[in-house]
């Protein structure tokens, strides 16, 4: 038999594999499902044993995965708990932003939208799990920069659902976005600290009505 030379050898076509990590704004939902997986199991870890437990180890073993995985889809640790972090704020607005932009800017609006965050303080699951990260990302340089730029995101829909058309730069503006943000963290806090006592409904129907006597009193000074 004659010998095959490589050049007469054809190769299968080599598919190449999408660009990794993924980027940092992908939906839980949207993850290919090991990397959806992973963030999954990380969270449940996290909520069950605390940040001790999340080694890549533990949270591969979870999620029935490969370790090695984590730094395909993720790049490393830092990177996993970075879309934890995601999933946890930004995952949690869908609802409340689909509702908000239904909407047309005005009181209802702004009830709505103050009932929308009531309904995102309410998981307290979620908000567990993002206290509990909160020292390993204030001493993260990696990390910090990223939840800081997320938390920009989540005052400005806070804006646009109170104040549509104000910029960012609008110092009034900004201020009730952080306010708004820091409320519902506030109140999550109240909420896991004390949770049979602590009624977070009553917070958020004074909230909207506070936030549309601002938003009307805005509107009269401007003229």
């Amino acid at each position: 038999m004659g010998e095959t030379s490589d050049d007469q050898i054809e190769m299968p076509p080599v598919t190449p594999p999408p660009p990794l990590p993924l980027p940092a704004d992908v939906p839980l939902a949207a993850m290919p499902p090991v990397a959806r997986a992973l963030v999954e199991a990380a969270r449940r870890l996290l909520v069950a044993e605390g940040f001790k437990a999340l080694s890549l180890e533990a949270i591969a073993r979870e999620a029935g995965e490969n370790k090695a995985m984590v730094r395909y889809y993720f790049g490393d640790k830092d990177g996993l708990l970075a879309a934890l972090v995601d999933s946890l704020i930004r995952d949690n607005q869908v609802a409340a932003n689909a509702e908000m932009r239904a909407l047309q800017p005005g009181p209802k609006r702004i009830h709505a939208w103050a009932d929308g965050l009531g309904r995102v303080a309410a998981d307290t699951e979620s908000f567990f799990a993002l206290f509990s990260l909160v020292p390993h990302i204030l001493g993260s340089k990696r990390l910090r920069p990223r939840i800081a730029d997320l938390y920009e995101w989540y005052r400005g829909l806070n804006i646009e659902a109170c104040l549509p058309g104000a910029e960012g730069h609008d110092r009034h503006a900004a201020g009730l976005g952080a306010l708004l943000t820091a409320v519902v963290d506030g109140i999550a806090l109240q909420s896991l600290l004390d949770p049979d006592r602590f009624d977070p409904d009553a917070a958020f129907v004074v909230l909207g009505d506070m936030v549309e006597a601002y938003v009307e009193k805005r509107r009269e000074a401007s003229g």
